[in-house]
């Protein structure tokens, strides 16, 4: 059950040239899919501690960057490339949070059943939910790449449903059992 892009899909030409190796079509692919780049951007950044520097475009910048640096990501679809780009905006502020971690390791406070994270207060707080997530995925790969794409990326069930090839019911129940599991794990 492999996704592929609709026939009449205007991203799928832009898609496929790209993933060829196509720099002007990865270019373009950005500029089209920019608005929707920013917005989750943004909900990655809902959360970063208060006077923090980063803003929706940069973190998107940034990722641009890591993303376009050396290789030529092969992107299958629309759903595909976002969630590319939601692991590299992750993993960006996992390696920001890393930079900033003199602080003291203060009490962390996660709220796995509302899907909220309180990072705000403490940098340290995103390097624990990366390292759980780690462990979590060495025993539960697709389950963790729906949290990273839900909880981090904001995407709704039926877009990470489709990105994983599985159904929306599946992915309510990766998202349930991961989050129990981390939240009894962190």
């Amino acid at each position: 059950m492999t996704t592929q892009p609709e026939p009449d899909d205007p991203l799928a030409d832009l898609l496929s040239r790209f993933s060829s190796g196509d720099r002007a079509a990865g270019e373009e692919l950005f500029a089209h899919l920019y608005k929707d780049l920013r917005r989750l951007a943004a909900y990655f950044l809902r959360n970063e501690r208060p006077g923090h520097s980063l803003s929706p475009t940069v973190l998107v910048n940034e990722a641009y960057l890591r993303l376009f640096a050396n290789r030529t990501p092969s992107t299958s679809d629309r759903h595909h490339f976002l969630a590319l780009y939601c692991s590299v905006m992750r993993r960006f502020l996992v390696d920001r949070a890393r930079k900033h971690r003199s602080q003291k390791r203060d009490a962390t406070q996660l709220d796995w059943h509302n899907q909220t994270f309180d990072y705000r207060t403490d940098p340290l707080t995103i390097l624990q939910i990366d390292q759980a997530l780690g462990r979590f995925a060495e025993f539960a790969e697709r389950p963790a790449r729906a949290v990273e794409m839900h909880y981090f990326g904001g995407l709704d069930h039926d877009e990470i449903a489709a990105i994983l090839d599985v159904s929306s019911k599946t992915i309510r129940r990766d998202l349930t059992s991961a989050r129990d599991w981390l939240a009894g794990n962190l």
